[in-house]
């Protein structure tokens, strides 16, 4: 056997060349880069550029900044930039509590969520859950996660929901008086294998220690004085107790959301005849107002028209005064032309007569005088004579 030292050797660094030139950079997804393929291509150009120029590689150069060999300035300043947008500090072990955190705690209660990862503060457990969800689906595992959390979310939800239910049936029962409450069972619940007291007992217990403490409730039944001698109820196994109060969960609802649909009914009834009332009474008040409208615009016709024969009547009436004062002024003219000849006939006449009383009078006092003069005359004589 031949044993050829510088072909061993030769065989020896090729292979750790081989590895070298296969090496490829190890960014893991959870560090969340934006544009992760991109901070992969130029750090395979940097890994090529050492295995090409037989440099001594970093240790860790998939993720470290500050190496700029390989690079131009200008790739060298993209890549600083894209590993500035990462959490490069998250170990995988503190990636997978963040996702075991999700799995029983909703993923909006981050205080919660902070908690079950002790090597990270609360702004930094802040910071990385928003930049997962907002990059859920670059994960291979992405659509898996949010089933699970969905799932876990709906279960939340449904525990929400049976909780205030029982609550909301046991609102009124005092401290131990469960056999007061009603259970409004279908026709064919007398199949069931399960009393009306036991019933009953299972509603008032999850009330009294919450929905989905199923440990605590098994507790309570074992140890229960109510159920001393309840064989069948105390050997029933947790998942037979969480399957029965589901069940009494459901019949709950239904019973619950009969009254309300009726109470729907009711209020869609009131409501479609409160719609059909405020219909008649616009169509009333369309009509009525159709109907005002018409009188009032026969009101004005009749008030036109009426304005019109008034105007006529009264332009006639004017006319008529008109002429009338006119004929009238012709006639108060006449009248005072006669007054005026009658006052100047009487005041002639009147002068004339008077001129006669006056030549009368002077006659008569002559006549009185002559008299008076002649008796005079006559009484001298007679005194002559004597």
């Amino acid at each position: 056997m031949n044993y050829n030292v510088d072909q061993q050797q030769a065989q020896l660094f090729g292979s750790k060349n081989q590895k070298k030139k296969n090496k490829t950079p190890k960014i893991p997804i959870y560090h969340l880069y934006k544009n992760r393929g991109r901070i992969i291509e130029l750090k395979q150009k940097q890994i090529n550029y050492f295995i090409k120029n037989n440099k001594k590689m970093p240790e860790k150069i998939d993720e470290d900044p500050n190496i700029s060999d390989g690079l131009s300035s200008q790739e060298y300043e993209e890549l600083k930039n894209l590993l500035s947008t990462g959490f490069p500090t998250w170990e995988k072990k503190e990636y997978e509590a963040f996702l075991n955190a999700l799995d029983f705690i909703p993923k909006d209660d981050i205080e919660k969520i902070a908690n079950e990862i002790p090597t990270k503060t609360f702004e930094e457990v802040k910071n990385y859950c928003q930049s997962f969800w907002s990059r859920i689906d670059e994960f291979s595992d992405g659509q898996r996660i949010i089933k699970n959390i969905e799932k876990k979310e709906k279960l939340e939800k449904q525990k929400q929901q049976s909780s205030m239910l029982i609550a909301k049936k046991c609102q009124n029962i005092g401290e131990g008086e469960y056999e007061e409450i009603k259970i409004a069972f279908p026709t064919n619940n007398h199949q069931s294998e399960y009393s009306y007291e036991e019933d009953q007992y299972l509603i008032y217990i999850t009330h009294k220690y919450g929905y989905g403490n199923w440990d605590e409730i098994m507790k309570k039944i074992k140890t229960s004085e109510d159920l001393l001698f309840n064989y069948f109820l105390k050997s029933r196994n947790k998942i037979e107790i969480q399957k029965r109060i589901d069940y009494l969960v459901k019949i709950i609802e239904k019973e619950y959301n009969t009254n309300t649909n009726n109470e729907k009914t009711n209020l869609r009834k009131n409501r479609e005849n409160k719609e059909k009332n405020e219909e008649d009474i616009s169509i009333m008040m369309s009509n009525n107002i159709s109907k005002i409208s018409s009188s009032n615009k026969k009101l004005k016709k009749i008030g036109k028209d009426k304005i019109n024969e008034n105007n006529e009547k009264f332009f006639e009436d004017s006319s008529n005064k008109k002429l009338g004062n006119n004929i009238n002024l012709d006639e108060d003219e006449e009248d005072i032309e006669k007054k005026e000849n009658d006052d100047n006939n009487n005041n002639n006449s009147s002068y004339k007569k008077a001129k006669i009383e006056e030549s009368e009078n002077n006659i008569l006092n002559m006549n009185d005088s002559n008299s008076k003069y002649q008796e005079k005359n006559e009484v001298n004589e007679n005194m002559d004579i004597e």
